[in-house]
């Protein structure tokens, strides 16, 4: 059964072809994803990567998880998939987003309060 991995802090200079690279080394690469942001057409610093087998991906995240790639240290770890079915960091739209206590509405986040703190449009 195949296993995703997921890639974090990813150099700018990384592409497909040195992450498979990377991954090959520890087995056969099924897969491999990398989120774009829609308006650069840049990675996100972030990478899926599929292995054929569990032993394979425990091998590669043994293997890479910490080292330098293309300059900068790699997070390497098994995907977890949200319970909404979306993969961690997804989002609609693109982009991850952080979670927020209290939605932010209006300009400035202020919920169509006024420069005084109260609401100005009386």
């Amino acid at each position: 059964m195949s296993k995703q991995i997921s890639v974090h802090n990813l150099s700018p200079r990384t592409t497909g072809e040195s992450l498979l690279a990377a991954f090959a080394a520890h087995g056969q690469v099924v897969g491999l994803a990398i989120p774009t942001d829609r308006e650069t057409g840049l990675h996100r610093g972030l990478a899926f990567v599929t292995m054929s087998t569990d032993e394979e991906a425990d091998a590669a995240i043994a293997a890479l998880n910490g080292t330098t790639l293309d300059g900068r240290p790699v997070i390497v770890q098994v995907h977890e998939d949200r319970d909404d079915g979306r993969m961690a960091g997804d989002r609609p739209g693109g982009g991850a987003v952080e979670e927020e206590e209290e939605p932010k509405v209006g300009r400035g986040g202020r919920g169509g309060e006024g420069p005084r703190g109260r609401d100005s449009r009386r």
